[in-house]
Protein backbone atom coordinates (compact mmCIF):
# COMPACT_ATOMS: atom_id res chain seq x y z
CA UNK A 1 0.00 0.00 0.00
CA UNK A 2 2.86 2.36 0.85
CA UNK A 3 4.73 1.55 -2.34
CA UNK A 4 1.71 2.34 -4.53
CA UNK A 5 1.14 5.64 -2.78
CA UNK A 6 4.78 6.58 -3.22
CA UNK A 7 4.78 5.71 -6.94
CA UNK A 8 1.59 7.67 -7.59
CA UNK A 9 2.94 10.69 -5.69
CA UNK A 10 6.16 10.74 -7.68
CA UNK A 11 4.32 10.57 -10.94
CA UNK A 12 1.91 13.38 -10.16
CA UNK A 13 4.23 15.76 -8.21
CA UNK A 14 7.74 17.05 -8.61
CA UNK A 15 10.21 16.00 -5.92
CA UNK A 16 11.85 19.41 -5.88
CA UNK A 17 8.71 21.12 -4.69
CA UNK A 18 7.92 18.68 -1.91
CA UNK A 19 10.02 18.06 1.25
CA UNK A 20 11.87 14.83 1.39
CA UNK A 21 10.03 13.36 4.35
CA UNK A 22 6.62 14.94 4.10
CA UNK A 23 5.24 12.28 1.73
CA UNK A 24 5.53 9.31 4.07
CA UNK A 25 4.18 10.84 7.27
CA UNK A 26 1.32 9.23 9.11
CA UNK A 27 0.75 8.63 12.75
CA UNK A 28 0.57 4.92 12.27
CA UNK A 29 3.68 4.63 10.15
CA UNK A 30 5.73 6.96 12.40
CA UNK A 31 4.77 5.08 15.53
CA UNK A 32 5.55 1.72 13.88
CA UNK A 33 8.98 2.84 12.69
CA UNK A 34 9.75 4.41 16.11
CA UNK A 35 8.82 1.25 17.94
CA UNK A 36 11.07 -0.87 15.71
CA UNK A 37 14.04 1.45 16.14
CA UNK A 38 13.54 1.72 19.91
CA UNK A 39 13.45 -2.04 20.24
CA UNK A 40 16.66 -2.35 18.24
CA UNK A 41 18.49 0.43 20.07
CA UNK A 42 17.42 -0.43 23.60
CA UNK A 43 17.46 -4.20 23.47
CA UNK A 44 20.72 -4.33 25.48
CA UNK A 45 19.68 -1.65 27.99
CA UNK A 46 17.72 -2.31 31.16
CA UNK A 47 14.00 -1.58 30.82
CA UNK A 48 12.65 1.81 31.98
CA UNK A 49 9.50 3.83 32.09
CA UNK A 50 9.20 6.82 29.81
CA UNK A 51 6.13 8.91 29.40
CA UNK A 52 7.19 12.29 27.98
CA UNK A 53 6.14 14.76 25.34
CA UNK A 54 8.44 14.13 22.38
CA UNK A 55 10.04 16.61 20.05
CA UNK A 56 13.26 17.08 18.07
CA UNK A 57 15.06 14.74 15.65
CA UNK A 58 14.88 11.01 15.88
CA UNK A 59 18.58 10.66 15.14
CA UNK A 60 19.45 12.72 18.23
CA UNK A 61 16.96 10.71 20.25
CA UNK A 62 18.48 7.34 19.46
CA UNK A 63 22.13 8.39 19.37
CA UNK A 64 24.34 6.40 21.74
CA UNK A 65 23.67 3.31 23.81
CA UNK A 66 23.21 4.99 27.23
CA UNK A 67 19.83 5.11 28.81
CA UNK A 68 17.94 8.26 27.66
CA UNK A 69 16.19 10.38 30.24
CA UNK A 70 14.08 12.37 27.73
CA UNK A 71 12.81 11.06 24.36
CA UNK A 72 11.96 13.72 21.80
CA UNK A 73 10.51 13.45 18.29
CA UNK A 74 10.05 16.09 15.62
CA UNK A 75 6.83 17.99 15.92
CA UNK A 76 4.30 17.56 13.13
CA UNK A 77 3.30 20.29 10.77
CA UNK A 78 -0.08 20.44 12.40
CA UNK A 79 1.51 21.11 15.84
CA UNK A 80 0.44 17.78 17.33
CA UNK A 81 2.85 15.91 19.63
CA UNK A 82 3.51 12.25 19.93
CA UNK A 83 3.48 10.29 23.23
CA UNK A 84 5.83 7.34 23.54
CA UNK A 85 5.66 4.95 26.48
CA UNK A 86 8.17 2.23 27.08
CA UNK A 87 7.34 -0.31 29.77
CA UNK A 88 9.45 -2.79 31.58
CA UNK A 89 9.25 -6.36 30.45
CA UNK A 90 7.56 -8.60 32.97
CA UNK A 91 10.18 -11.32 32.82
CA UNK A 92 13.24 -9.05 33.23
CA UNK A 93 15.61 -9.89 36.09
CA UNK A 94 18.47 -7.69 37.33
CA UNK A 95 21.89 -9.10 37.76
CA UNK A 96 23.07 -9.64 41.33
CA UNK A 97 26.27 -7.80 42.05
CA UNK A 98 28.39 -7.48 45.15
CA UNK A 99 28.19 -4.35 47.27
CA UNK A 100 31.71 -3.34 46.37
CA UNK A 101 30.92 -3.52 42.64
CA UNK A 102 27.75 -1.50 43.10
CA UNK A 103 29.61 1.14 45.12
CA UNK A 104 32.35 1.32 42.50
CA UNK A 105 29.90 1.67 39.64
CA UNK A 106 27.91 4.32 41.53
CA UNK A 107 31.10 6.26 42.17
CA UNK A 108 32.13 6.09 38.50
CA UNK A 109 28.73 7.28 37.24
CA UNK A 110 28.72 10.36 39.55
CA UNK A 111 29.03 13.60 37.57
CA UNK A 112 32.56 15.04 37.70
CA UNK A 113 31.33 18.43 38.95
CA UNK A 114 29.78 16.98 42.14
CA UNK A 115 32.10 16.91 45.17
CA UNK A 116 32.54 13.49 46.79
CA UNK A 117 30.77 12.93 50.07
CA UNK A 118 33.31 12.95 52.96
CA UNK A 119 33.76 9.77 54.95
CA UNK A 120 34.80 11.76 58.07
CA UNK A 121 33.48 15.06 59.34
CA UNK A 122 36.02 17.89 59.27
CA UNK A 123 37.45 18.65 62.70
CA UNK A 124 39.02 22.10 62.55
CA UNK A 125 38.99 24.60 65.44
CA UNK A 126 40.68 27.97 65.62
CA UNK A 127 43.44 27.79 68.24
CA UNK A 128 44.65 31.19 69.40
CA UNK A 129 47.02 29.98 72.10
CA UNK A 130 48.05 26.64 73.54
CA UNK A 131 50.46 25.79 76.34
CA UNK A 132 50.89 23.48 79.32
CA UNK A 133 49.69 25.18 82.52
CA UNK A 134 48.64 24.40 86.07
CA UNK A 135 45.10 25.12 87.19
CA UNK A 136 43.08 25.01 90.38
CA UNK A 137 39.73 26.25 91.60
CA UNK A 138 40.18 29.19 93.97
CA UNK A 139 36.54 29.72 94.90
CA UNK A 140 33.21 28.12 94.04
CA UNK A 141 29.95 30.00 94.32
CA UNK A 142 31.65 32.77 96.28
CA UNK A 143 33.09 30.38 98.87
CA UNK A 144 36.85 29.91 98.99
CA UNK A 145 37.85 26.31 98.26
CA UNK A 146 41.00 24.33 98.97
CA UNK A 147 43.60 24.69 96.24
CA UNK A 148 44.49 21.51 94.37
CA UNK A 149 46.88 22.24 91.50
CA UNK A 150 46.54 20.05 88.40
CA UNK A 151 48.87 19.85 85.40
CA UNK A 152 46.95 20.18 82.13
CA UNK A 153 47.18 21.37 78.53
CA UNK A 154 45.23 24.54 77.77
CA UNK A 155 43.70 25.56 74.43
CA UNK A 156 42.43 29.12 73.90
CA UNK A 157 39.67 29.37 71.30
CA UNK A 158 37.74 32.47 70.21
CA UNK A 159 34.98 31.65 72.72
CA UNK A 160 36.37 29.57 75.58
CA UNK A 161 39.31 28.02 77.39
CA UNK A 162 39.52 24.24 76.97
CA UNK A 163 41.64 22.11 79.27
CA UNK A 164 42.90 18.62 78.43
CA UNK A 165 44.78 16.13 80.55
CA UNK A 166 47.94 16.55 78.47
CA UNK A 167 49.06 17.45 74.97
CA UNK A 168 48.72 13.86 73.76
CA UNK A 169 45.05 13.76 74.77
CA UNK A 170 44.41 17.00 72.90
CA UNK A 171 45.88 15.67 69.65
CA UNK A 172 43.97 12.40 70.11
CA UNK A 173 40.70 14.35 70.02
CA UNK A 174 41.62 15.78 66.61
CA UNK A 175 41.84 12.36 64.93
CA UNK A 176 39.00 11.74 62.41
CA UNK A 177 36.10 9.52 63.41
CA UNK A 178 33.75 7.48 61.17
CA UNK A 179 30.33 8.89 60.46
CA UNK A 180 27.41 7.72 62.60
CA UNK A 181 29.84 6.09 65.06
CA UNK A 182 28.34 5.78 68.57
CA UNK A 183 30.10 7.84 71.29
CA UNK A 184 32.67 5.89 73.28
CA UNK A 185 32.99 6.48 77.04
CA UNK A 186 36.74 5.91 76.79
CA UNK A 187 37.27 8.36 73.94
CA UNK A 188 39.64 11.25 74.77
CA UNK A 189 37.83 14.46 75.62
CA UNK A 190 38.36 17.77 77.37
CA UNK A 191 38.41 17.86 81.16
CA UNK A 192 37.06 21.38 81.55
CA UNK A 193 35.61 24.07 79.28
CA UNK A 194 35.35 27.65 80.59
CA UNK A 195 33.34 30.09 78.44
CA UNK A 196 34.90 33.53 78.27
CA UNK A 197 31.73 35.50 77.66
CA UNK A 198 31.17 37.93 80.57
CA UNK A 199 34.36 36.66 82.22
CA UNK A 200 37.36 38.67 83.39
CA UNK A 201 40.98 37.78 84.03
CA UNK A 202 43.56 39.57 86.17
CA UNK A 203 47.09 39.16 87.41
CA UNK A 204 47.23 37.32 90.74
CA UNK A 205 48.18 39.01 93.98
CA UNK A 206 50.02 37.56 96.94
CA UNK A 207 46.84 36.54 98.73
CA UNK A 208 46.06 34.06 95.96
CA UNK A 209 49.33 32.13 95.75
CA UNK A 210 53.02 32.52 96.51
CA UNK A 211 53.85 32.31 92.79
CA UNK A 212 51.54 35.22 92.00
CA UNK A 213 53.99 36.77 89.52
CA UNK A 214 53.34 33.99 87.01
CA UNK A 215 49.72 33.23 87.86
CA UNK A 216 46.35 34.55 86.68
CA UNK A 217 42.94 34.60 88.31
CA UNK A 218 40.04 33.92 85.94
CA UNK A 219 36.49 34.69 87.09
CA UNK A 220 33.69 32.83 85.28
CA UNK A 221 30.23 33.63 86.67
CA UNK A 222 30.58 32.99 90.45
CA UNK A 223 33.66 30.74 90.26
CA UNK A 224 37.31 31.72 90.26
CA UNK A 225 40.18 29.70 88.81
CA UNK A 226 43.93 30.16 89.13
CA UNK A 227 46.12 29.53 86.06
CA UNK A 228 49.87 29.21 86.54
CA UNK A 229 52.40 29.34 83.72
CA UNK A 230 55.98 28.11 83.80
CA UNK A 231 57.45 31.60 83.38
CA UNK A 232 56.44 35.17 84.07
CA UNK A 233 56.70 36.08 80.38
CA UNK A 234 54.38 33.21 79.48
CA UNK A 235 51.88 34.39 82.10
CA UNK A 236 51.90 37.93 80.68
CA UNK A 237 51.43 36.63 77.15
CA UNK A 238 48.57 34.37 78.24
CA UNK A 239 46.92 37.26 80.12
CA UNK A 240 47.04 39.46 77.03
CA UNK A 241 45.57 36.75 74.77
CA UNK A 242 42.69 35.99 77.14
CA UNK A 243 41.91 39.69 77.58
CA UNK A 244 41.78 40.14 73.80
CA UNK A 245 39.31 37.25 73.45
CA UNK A 246 37.10 38.61 76.25
CA UNK A 247 37.19 42.07 74.67
CA UNK A 248 36.10 40.70 71.29
CA UNK A 249 33.24 38.75 72.86
CA UNK A 250 31.87 41.94 74.36
CA UNK A 251 32.18 43.87 77.62
CA UNK A 252 31.11 42.01 80.78
CA UNK A 253 28.06 42.95 82.78
CA UNK A 254 28.38 45.86 85.21
CA UNK A 255 28.13 43.56 88.22
CA UNK A 256 30.92 41.34 86.91
CA UNK A 257 33.47 44.05 86.17
CA UNK A 258 36.34 44.19 88.66
CA UNK A 259 37.08 47.51 90.24
CA UNK A 260 40.24 49.41 89.22
CA UNK A 261 41.46 49.21 92.79
CA UNK A 262 41.34 45.44 92.63
CA UNK A 263 43.28 45.47 89.38
CA UNK A 264 46.09 47.69 90.59
CA UNK A 265 46.35 46.35 94.13
CA UNK A 266 49.20 44.02 95.02
CA UNK A 267 48.62 43.82 98.75
CA UNK A 268 47.62 41.05 101.08
CA UNK A 269 45.31 42.77 103.57
CA UNK A 270 44.49 39.47 105.21
CA UNK A 271 47.95 39.58 106.77
CA UNK A 272 46.91 42.72 108.65
CA UNK A 273 44.43 40.64 110.61
CA UNK A 274 41.67 43.25 110.48
CA UNK A 275 38.54 43.70 108.44
CA UNK A 276 37.81 47.19 107.11
CA UNK A 277 34.73 48.84 108.66
CA UNK A 278 33.02 49.04 105.27
CA UNK A 279 33.27 45.29 104.92
CA UNK A 280 31.72 44.74 108.35
CA UNK A 281 28.80 47.04 107.52
CA UNK A 282 28.26 45.32 104.18
CA UNK A 283 28.25 41.92 105.90
CA UNK A 284 25.79 43.23 108.47
CA UNK A 285 23.41 44.52 105.79
CA UNK A 286 23.48 41.21 103.94
CA UNK A 287 22.62 39.30 107.09
CA UNK A 288 19.72 41.67 107.82
CA UNK A 289 18.27 41.16 104.36
CA UNK A 290 18.50 37.39 104.72
CA UNK A 291 21.51 36.94 102.44
CA UNK A 292 24.66 35.00 103.21
CA UNK A 293 27.94 36.74 103.92
CA UNK A 294 29.66 34.39 101.47
CA UNK A 295 27.32 35.01 98.56
CA UNK A 296 29.75 37.08 96.50
CA UNK A 297 33.44 36.59 97.08
CA UNK A 298 34.37 39.24 94.56
CA UNK A 299 32.49 41.91 96.57
CA UNK A 300 34.22 40.99 99.83
CA UNK A 301 37.57 40.93 98.07
CA UNK A 302 37.00 44.38 96.60
CA UNK A 303 36.00 45.79 99.98
CA UNK A 304 38.93 44.18 101.79
CA UNK A 305 41.35 45.58 99.21
CA UNK A 306 39.65 48.95 98.82
CA UNK A 307 42.89 50.84 99.46
CA UNK A 308 45.58 50.40 96.82
CA UNK A 309 49.30 50.17 97.45
CA UNK A 310 48.86 49.59 101.19
CA UNK A 311 52.08 47.68 101.45
CA UNK A 312 54.17 50.46 99.92
CA UNK A 313 52.51 53.01 102.17
CA UNK A 314 53.17 50.93 105.26
CA UNK A 315 56.82 50.52 104.30
CA UNK A 316 57.19 54.26 103.94
CA UNK A 317 55.45 54.82 107.27
CA UNK A 318 57.60 52.31 109.17
CA UNK A 319 60.74 53.83 107.68
CA UNK A 320 59.75 57.34 108.81
CA UNK A 321 57.98 56.53 112.06
CA UNK A 322 59.45 58.11 115.19
CA UNK A 323 61.05 56.21 118.03
CA UNK A 324 59.04 54.87 120.96
CA UNK A 325 60.55 57.39 123.36
CA UNK A 326 59.42 60.29 121.18
CA UNK A 327 55.85 58.96 121.07
CA UNK A 328 55.84 58.52 124.83
CA UNK A 329 57.07 62.07 125.40
CA UNK A 330 54.43 63.49 123.11
CA UNK A 331 51.74 61.49 124.89
CA UNK A 332 50.75 59.61 121.77
CA UNK A 333 51.76 56.23 123.14
CA UNK A 334 50.60 55.43 126.66
CA UNK A 335 51.08 52.33 128.73
CA UNK A 336 48.09 50.19 129.61
CA UNK A 337 46.92 50.32 133.23
CA UNK A 338 47.63 46.61 133.90
CA UNK A 339 49.14 44.76 130.93
CA UNK A 340 52.49 45.64 129.41
CA UNK A 341 53.90 47.62 132.30
CA UNK A 342 56.63 47.32 134.92
CA UNK A 343 55.82 44.88 137.71
CA UNK A 344 56.63 47.55 140.30
CA UNK A 345 53.90 49.80 138.87
CA UNK A 346 51.04 47.28 139.18
CA UNK A 347 51.91 45.90 142.63
CA UNK A 348 50.42 47.29 145.83
CA UNK A 349 52.61 49.22 148.22
CA UNK A 350 51.94 46.87 151.16
CA UNK A 351 53.00 43.22 151.33
CA UNK A 352 52.66 40.76 149.92
CA UNK A 353 53.37 42.79 146.81
CA UNK A 354 51.48 40.72 144.26
CA UNK A 355 49.49 42.30 141.40
CA UNK A 356 45.77 42.34 141.97
CA UNK A 357 45.10 40.76 138.57
CA UNK A 358 47.32 37.76 139.42
CA UNK A 359 45.52 37.29 142.74
CA UNK A 360 42.09 37.45 141.10
CA UNK A 361 42.97 34.90 138.41
CA UNK A 362 44.54 32.44 140.86
CA UNK A 363 41.62 32.84 143.22
CA UNK A 364 39.12 32.03 140.48
CA UNK A 365 41.13 29.04 139.24
CA UNK A 366 41.44 27.56 142.74
CA UNK A 367 37.79 28.30 143.57
CA UNK A 368 36.58 24.83 142.61
CA UNK A 369 38.05 21.36 142.36
CA UNK A 370 36.58 21.04 138.90
CA UNK A 371 38.81 23.85 137.66
CA UNK A 372 41.91 22.33 139.20
CA UNK A 373 41.14 18.93 137.66
CA UNK A 374 40.69 20.31 134.15
CA UNK A 375 42.68 18.26 131.67
CA UNK A 376 45.68 20.17 130.29
CA UNK A 377 45.40 23.08 132.73
CA UNK A 378 47.82 25.86 131.59
CA UNK A 379 48.90 23.67 128.68
CA UNK A 380 45.79 24.05 126.51
CA UNK A 381 45.28 27.44 124.88
CA UNK A 382 42.16 29.49 125.39
CA UNK A 383 40.16 31.47 122.86
CA UNK A 384 42.40 34.37 121.87
CA UNK A 385 39.50 36.77 121.34
CA UNK A 386 38.15 36.04 124.82
CA UNK A 387 41.63 36.51 126.29
CA UNK A 388 41.91 39.91 124.60
CA UNK A 389 38.45 40.79 125.90
CA UNK A 390 39.58 40.12 129.47
CA UNK A 391 42.68 42.24 128.83
CA UNK A 392 40.61 45.21 127.67
CA UNK A 393 38.14 44.93 130.56
CA UNK A 394 40.88 44.67 133.17
CA UNK A 395 42.66 47.69 131.69
CA UNK A 396 39.41 49.57 132.31
CA UNK A 397 39.46 48.41 135.96
CA UNK A 398 36.63 45.94 135.44
CA UNK A 399 37.82 42.84 137.34
CA UNK A 400 34.35 41.31 137.45
CA UNK A 401 34.95 39.85 133.98
CA UNK A 402 37.29 37.32 135.61
CA UNK A 403 34.52 35.89 137.78
CA UNK A 404 32.08 35.81 134.85
CA UNK A 405 34.40 33.79 132.61
CA UNK A 406 33.21 30.20 132.31
CA UNK A 407 36.14 28.84 130.27
CA UNK A 408 39.02 28.01 132.59
CA UNK A 409 41.51 27.95 129.71
CA UNK A 410 40.71 31.61 128.98
CA UNK A 411 41.69 32.51 132.55
CA UNK A 412 44.94 30.56 132.42
CA UNK A 413 45.72 32.12 129.05
CA UNK A 414 45.13 35.61 130.47
CA UNK A 415 47.45 34.91 133.39
CA UNK A 416 50.25 33.69 131.13
CA UNK A 417 49.71 36.71 128.85
CA UNK A 418 50.17 39.06 131.80
CA UNK A 419 53.64 37.68 132.57
CA UNK A 420 54.67 37.63 128.90
CA UNK A 421 53.61 41.27 128.40
CA UNK A 422 55.70 42.61 131.27
CA UNK A 423 58.41 45.03 130.19
CA UNK A 424 60.85 43.19 132.44
CA UNK A 425 60.34 39.45 133.14
CA UNK A 426 59.54 38.19 136.61
CA UNK A 427 63.18 37.02 136.95
CA UNK A 428 64.95 40.10 135.51
CA UNK A 429 67.15 39.85 132.44
CA UNK A 430 70.14 41.02 134.48
CA UNK A 431 69.99 37.75 136.45
CA UNK A 432 69.31 35.49 133.49
CA UNK A 433 72.87 34.21 133.04
CA UNK A 434 73.33 33.69 136.77
CA UNK A 435 70.18 31.61 137.08
CA UNK A 436 71.13 29.43 134.10
CA UNK A 437 74.59 28.85 135.54
CA UNK A 438 73.07 27.85 138.89
CA UNK A 439 71.24 24.95 137.26
CA UNK A 440 74.53 23.13 136.55
CA UNK A 441 76.00 23.47 140.04
CA UNK A 442 76.77 20.23 141.85
CA UNK A 443 76.04 18.98 144.48
CA UNK A 444 72.38 19.66 145.22
CA UNK A 445 73.03 21.60 148.43
CA UNK A 446 75.29 24.08 146.63
CA UNK A 447 72.72 24.51 143.88
CA UNK A 448 69.92 25.19 146.39
CA UNK A 449 72.13 27.73 148.18
CA UNK A 450 72.81 29.55 144.90
CA UNK A 451 69.11 29.66 144.04
CA UNK A 452 68.34 30.93 147.54
CA UNK A 453 70.79 33.77 147.01
CA UNK A 454 69.26 34.58 143.63
CA UNK A 455 65.76 34.77 145.09
CA UNK A 456 66.93 36.98 147.93
CA UNK A 457 68.56 39.30 145.39
CA UNK A 458 65.26 39.83 143.56
CA UNK A 459 63.22 43.01 144.19
CA UNK A 460 60.49 42.68 146.78
CA UNK A 461 57.60 42.66 144.26
CA UNK A 462 59.37 40.10 142.06
CA UNK A 463 60.15 37.80 144.98
CA UNK A 464 56.62 37.94 146.41
CA UNK A 465 55.00 37.37 143.01
CA UNK A 466 57.37 34.48 142.17
CA UNK A 467 56.63 32.81 145.49
CA UNK A 468 52.88 33.30 145.02
CA UNK A 469 52.81 31.80 141.52
CA UNK A 470 55.03 28.82 142.54
CA UNK A 471 52.72 27.99 145.44
CA UNK A 472 49.78 28.02 143.02
CA UNK A 473 51.57 25.73 140.56
CA UNK A 474 52.39 23.28 143.35
CA UNK A 475 48.68 23.12 144.14
CA UNK A 476 48.04 22.31 140.49
CA UNK A 477 50.48 19.39 140.68
CA UNK A 478 48.46 17.91 143.54
CA UNK A 479 45.76 17.08 140.96
CA UNK A 480 48.25 15.80 138.38
CA UNK A 481 46.57 12.40 138.18
CA UNK A 482 43.49 14.06 136.70
CA UNK A 483 44.79 17.19 134.96
CA UNK A 484 48.05 15.46 133.76
CA UNK A 485 50.07 18.53 134.66
CA UNK A 486 53.17 17.28 136.46
CA UNK A 487 56.09 19.45 137.47
CA UNK A 488 57.92 18.87 134.19
CA UNK A 489 54.87 19.90 132.15
CA UNK A 490 54.38 23.09 134.14
CA UNK A 491 58.08 23.88 133.77
CA UNK A 492 57.76 23.64 129.97
CA UNK A 493 54.81 26.06 130.01
CA UNK A 494 56.19 28.64 132.46
CA UNK A 495 59.90 28.49 131.58
CA UNK A 496 59.74 31.02 128.70
CA UNK A 497 56.99 32.93 130.54
CA UNK A 498 58.82 33.82 133.76
CA UNK A 499 62.31 34.58 132.39
CA UNK A 500 64.03 35.38 129.12
CA UNK A 501 67.25 36.95 127.87
CA UNK A 502 67.52 40.54 126.77
CA UNK A 503 69.43 39.60 123.63
CA UNK A 504 68.28 36.63 121.61
CA UNK A 505 70.98 33.95 121.42
CA UNK A 506 70.51 30.25 120.88
CA UNK A 507 66.76 30.07 121.45
CA UNK A 508 66.60 26.26 121.54
CA UNK A 509 69.30 25.94 124.21
CA UNK A 510 67.93 28.84 126.25
CA UNK A 511 64.43 27.36 126.19
CA UNK A 512 65.67 24.07 127.65
CA UNK A 513 67.59 25.88 130.37
CA UNK A 514 64.60 28.09 131.17
CA UNK A 515 62.52 24.97 131.72
CA UNK A 516 65.22 23.58 134.07
CA UNK A 517 65.09 26.76 136.17
CA UNK A 518 61.34 26.50 136.77
CA UNK A 519 61.63 22.75 137.35
CA UNK A 520 64.24 23.29 140.11
CA UNK A 521 62.19 26.09 141.68
CA UNK A 522 59.15 23.79 141.92
CA UNK A 523 60.95 20.68 143.14
CA UNK A 524 63.13 22.48 145.70
CA UNK A 525 60.61 25.15 146.65
CA UNK A 526 60.65 24.48 150.39
CA UNK A 527 64.45 24.69 150.67
CA UNK A 528 64.79 27.74 148.44
CA UNK A 529 62.08 29.75 150.22
CA UNK A 530 62.78 28.36 153.69
CA UNK A 531 63.74 31.72 155.16
CA UNK A 532 60.67 33.44 153.76
CA UNK A 533 58.46 30.68 155.12
CA UNK A 534 60.10 31.01 158.55
CA UNK A 535 59.60 34.77 158.60
CA UNK A 536 55.99 34.33 157.61
CA UNK A 537 55.35 31.90 160.47
CA UNK A 538 56.96 34.27 162.98
CA UNK A 539 54.80 37.16 161.79
CA UNK A 540 51.71 35.01 162.03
Amino acid sequence: MLKRTKTWFRETHSLKDVPDQSWNWSPTSERSRLGVELNSRLQDSPPLWVNKRLGGSTENLLAGNRRPNHLQLPASSSGDSLDVEVREKPGYKKERKSRSMVATKHKMQRPPTASPRPLYPPIEATVLYEAPVKRTKFSEGGKKSKKNWTDCYMILTPTALVFYKDQRTYYATKLPKPLNAPPSPTAPRAELVLPLLNAHVLQCIQMHTRRFTRSLVLTVEHDQYLLQDETEEGAKRLLKCIQNVIYKLGPPALDDRPSPQYQSSNTDLESLGRTPPVSRHATRNKQKTGGSSNEDLSDSTEVSIHKSHVRSRLKKFFAKRPAMEVLVKKGIYKDEPVFGRELEEVCPTTGPRVPEFVKACVREIESSEENMCTDGLYRASGNLSQVQKIRLEVDQNNFSVIENTTDIHVLTGSLKLFFRELKEPLIPCSMFERVLAACSIRPREARIKEFRDVVQALPQCNRDTLKFILEHLLKVTEYSERNRMHTANLAIVFGPTLLWAKDLGNIAVDCIQQNNVVDILLNDYKEIFAEDNTKGKKKA
